[in-house]
């Protein structure tokens, strides 16, 4: 994968941008004039700045995905846990 430019922005500064991106209020030409605000070299396009959103939208569809997995294995953990709190351990004989 080419390595996109928004990510050698500031770490404080694409923290900003992943919340106006997750926000979804803000077009990209705004996101472009805050980005050169904040930070007057950058280098972006348009499309450099649609490409990282569609990057930053991917992970958090990864991320989301991943957290609703674990919640469920986690409750199916605990489920389970509940069932057989107090009954002694099965030993696998007969």
């Amino acid at each position: 994968m080419k390595r996109l430019k928004v990510l050698r922005l500031p770490l404080k500064l694409r923290e900003e941008l992943d919340r106006k991106l997750d926000e979804g209020e803000t077009s990209y030409l705004e996101l472009l004039s805050f980005i050169r605000s904040r930070h007057p070299g950058a280098d972006l396009s348009r499309f450099a700045l649609a490409r990282y959103a569609r990057y930053h939208r991917a992970e958090r569809e990864l991320y989301l995905e991943a957290r609703r997995m674990f919640e469920a294995w986690l409750a199916i953990g605990l489920d389970r846990n509940e069932k057989t709190q107090g009954s002694p351990p099965a030993s696998g004989r007969s």
